[in-house]
C-alpha cells in the first residue's frame, strides 16, 4: 500500500475529515481521525496490517499486542500475518474469574510489540507499557499507525521506549492538499495545529514518571540509599564496579584505578584467597578518599538464625565493613527480619536478589513478585533489588542491573548481557553493574570512564 493510496482512502471513507473538532482534552483541532471505522473494510485492514508487519520484521520480540479497544483488531491481522502468539489486554481489570489484566501465553521478559492506531500524547501507550511491565514482560517497541505529530513519540522516548509511526498526519495532508482533496486553508490549519499544540503527558500520576537522582534522595528511606544517591549526583556516575577477583592485590590495584569512576563497589568476599583484616583495611581506605561505598554480594539466603551468623559473625566478619548486602529471599521475609535483629542498633542495608541475569534463571514471575513485595514492606531496611525488568518499589528505592557489557551476547557459563542504554530505557535500572567489561580490558581505568559516561548519558537522555 502506497502512502498516497492509504491518504486517499482514509479521506474518501471518512476516517480522517476536517473541520472543526472537539478532542478529549478539551482542545479544538483541525482535523479528526477515526480508526475504529476501519474495522468496515477489510481490504484496507488487510494491506495495513501487511505494512505494520514488513516494519517490524527484523525486531526481535516474541508476542503481538493491541492497545485497547481501537488496536485489537489489528494486533490480531498482524499475529496472524507474522504466526506469532497475540496477547489481549483488558482496559479496565476483571472484578471476577482470574482477575486479569493479559490473557495468552506468555512468560517474564518476554518482549511485545505494542500497536496503537493514533498517538497524540503516548499516554495510552504509556499506560498499556505499564500493564505488561506489571507481568514482567518487556514493551520492546510501540508503534502507532498515524502519528498526530503532538509530541507523543517524544513524551515516549523520554520515558525510555522505542517508538515508530507508521504514518504521520504531516504526510497525508501534503498529499490530499496536493491533490487537491483538501483547501489550502485547511492544510495549513493542520500545520500550524501539530506545530504548536504539543501535548504533554499528564504529571500528576508518579507512576508514570521516571524519578530523579535528586527525588530519589528526597524518598530514601536508609541512611546508605542517601549516601549512594549523594555520592551518584555529585559524581555524575551510576555505575557500580563488580570487582570478581579473588586476589586482594590485583583487587585493590584496579580498584584504585577505577575508582574516581564509580559509585559503588562491588565484591565477593569468600572468593578472596588470601582475605584478611589488612585487605578491609585498605579497602575502607580506598572508599573514603574515592567516594564510594561497598557492596557485599554475599547473597545472604539461609534460615534466619544462619544468615545472622554469617552476616555479624565467622571468618568475613561482614557487618563490621560492608555498607550493603545482597539478600535472595527464598526463605521469605524472616530472613531479612533476622538480618536486621542486632542489640547495638546496626540497620543492614540489604539489596534483594529478584531477578538474575543467567539463562534459565528460576526466579520466575512468582518469586518476582514476592521479592518486590517483601521490599516494599520494609523501606527502612531494604534499599532495592537486583533487577532485569522495571518494578514497581515504595519511593527511594533503587534498581540494580548486572550483566552489563557494551556490546549484548551471552557468555559460555550462561551469563546474558546488555548495552548500558537498553538497561536504562527497558529494564527501568538506576545503577549498572558492571564486571568483565572493566576488569578484563587492557585498560580498567579507561573502560571504567567510558562506561560512567555512556551509562550517565543513557540516564541523563530519560530524565
Amino acid at each position: 500500500m502506497q502512502l498516497e493510496t492509504f491518504a486517499f482512502q482514509l479521506f474518501e471513507k471518512g476516517i480522517i475529515r476536517f473541520g472543526k473538532f472537539t478532542l478529549k482534552s478539551g482542545i479544538e483541532s483541525p482535523f479528526y481521525i477515526d480508526m475504529r471505522t476501519l474495522c468496515a473494510y477489510p481490504s484496507i485492514m488487510r494491506d495495513l496490517s501487511t505494512i505494520v508487519s514488513e516494519s517490524i520484521r527484523n525486531e526481535d520480540f516474541q508476542h503481538i499486542c493491541g492497545v485497547p479497544y481501537a488496536a485489537l483488531a489489528m494486533g490480531t491481522l498482524v499475529s496472524q500475518e507474522m504466526n506469532l502468539p497475540q496477547i489481549l489486554m483488558r482496559k479496565e481489570q476483571k472484578k471476577h474469574g482470574t482477575k486479569k489484566n493479559l490473557e495468552g501465553v506468555f512468560k517474564a521478559q518476554d518482549k511485545v510489540v505494542l500497536i496503537d492506531d493514533v498517538i497524540t500524547s503516548g499516554v495510552s501507550f504509556l499506560e498499556a507499557a505499564r500493564k505488561l511491565e506489571k507481568e514482567n514482560l518487556i514493551p520492546h517497541l510501540l508503534l502507532c499507525i498515524i502519528d498526530r505529530e503532538q509530541g507523543g513519540e517524544e513524551n515516549l522516548k523520554k520515558h525510555g521506549y522505542k517508538t515508530i509511526s507508521i504514518f504521520k498526519i504531516s504526510e497525508i495532508v501534503e498529499i490530499l492538499y496536493s491533490n487537491k482533496k483538501i483547501t489550502a486553508i485547511e492544510h495549513q490549519a493542520v500545520l500550524n495545529f501539530v506545530q504548536g499544540q504539543k501535548v504533554a503527558l499528564p504529571t500528576e500520576n508518579k507512576e508514570t514518571t521516571r524519578p530523579t537522582y535528586t527525588e530519589l534522595l528526597e524518598q530514601s528511606q536508609h541512611h546508605f540509599s542517601k549516601r549512594l544517591l549523594e555520592i551518584v549526583i555529585n559524581k555524575k556516575s551510576n555505575l557500580c564496579f563488580s570487582a570478581d577477583l579473588n586476589d586482594k592485590t590485583e583487587l585493590l590495584k584496579i580498584t584504585r584505578e577505577v575508582a574516581p569512576h564509580i559509585a559503588l563497589l562491588k565484591i565477593h568476599a569468600d572468593i578472596i584467597v588470601d582475605f584478611d583484616t589488612a585487605f578491609i583495611t585498605d579497602l575502607k581506605r580506598l572508599s573514603e578518599e574515592h567516594g564510594f561505598l561497598i557492596l557485599e554480594d554475599r547473597k545472604f539466603a539461609d534460615i534466619g538464625n544462619t544468615a545472622w551468623n554469617q552476616y555479624y559473625s565467622g571468618h568475613h566478619k561482614i557487618a563490621s565493613w560492608a555498607d550493603a548486602i545482597t539478600v535472595h529471599v527464598i526463605a521469605g521475609s524472616s530472613s531479612v527480619q533476622a538480618l536486621a535483629k542486632n542489640d547495638h542498633g546496626h540497620i543492614p542495608a540489604m539489596i534483594l536478589i529478584s531477578q538474575m541475569s543467567t539463562q534459565g534463571t528460576l526466579t520466575d514471575a512468582n518469586y518476582q513478585k514476592s521479592a518486590v513485595a517483601i521490599a516494599k514492606e520494609y523501606p527502612n531496611l531494604i534499599v532495592g533489588i537486583v533487577s532485569q525488568s522495571k518494578q514497581y518499589l515504595s519511593g527511594g528505592q533503587l534498581h540494580f542491573t548486572p550483566g552489563i557489557k557494551l556490546q549484548a551476547g551471552v557468555d559460555s557459563m550462561g551469563q546474558q548481557y546488555d548495552p548500558p542504554a537498553k538497561a536504562f530505557s527497558e529494564k527501568g535500572t538506576d545503577m549498572l553493574i558492571v564486571g568483565r567489561g572493566i576488569y578484563q580490558s587492557k585498560n580498567p581505568k579507561e573502560s571504567a570512564a567510558n562506561y560512567q559516561k555512556i551509562a550517565w548519558d543513557a540516564y541523563t537522555e530519560l530524565t
